[in-house]
This record gives C-alpha cells, structure tokens and sequence, in this order.
C-alpha cells in the first residue's frame, strides 16, 4: 500500500498552456500538409543530445561521485538526400543559426 508523504516536495509537471496547445497545432498542420504535397526534401530531421560520459569502470574499488559528471553534445542531421556525418559540439559552445 502507497501512504503519501505530506512533508516531501511536490513533483514537478508539465503544464502546457494554451499558447503552446496553438503553436503546435500550426506546427503539425504545416508539417502535415508538407506530407501530403510529397514535398519531403523540404523536411529537415535534427537532434541535438547531451550525453553523459560514464567514467566509472567495473574495477573501480572506491565508489566516487561527481556532482557534474563529464558531458558531450553531439548533433546529426537527416534528409531525404542523405545524412551529415556526426558533429561533437565543442564545450561552452553557444548553437545560433550561425554555428548551423
């Protein structure tokens, strides 16, 4: 059996308001209507992904913990015509159209 806890900090939800309930609505219509029209080289597929560097190894003798465990950005990007070889983002690298 579950017993809440009152005294433990309330989790956090995501709250999307209806601003964004609009925004994705358009999103989606124009997306949707590029599916349609067959126009899909006009579709571009990115993901952008920190990811987090595991130093650890199963020799390790002393459990030590990192509160900023070592991270690394990596960016691909996919099109119809092809994809774009992996891309590590260098630290403190600020991604603007222009990094693009």
């Amino acid at each position: 059996m579950y017993y809440h806890n009152p005294l433990a900090p309330a989790k956090r939800k995501n709250i999307v308001i209806e601003k964004m309930k609009v925004n994705r609505y358009e999103k989606a219509k124009i997306l949707l209507s590029i599916v349609l029209q067959c126009r899909f080289s006009n579709v571009l597929v990115r993901n952008e992904k920190i990811l987090t560097v595991n130093s650890r190894s199963e020799k390790a003798f002393v459990d030590t913990r990192s509160h900023f465990p070592s991270s690394v950005m990596v960016w691909i990007r996919i099109t119809v015509s092809g994809k774009t070889p992996l891309v590590v983002v260098k630290k403190n690298v600020k991604i603007n159209a222009k990094y693009y």
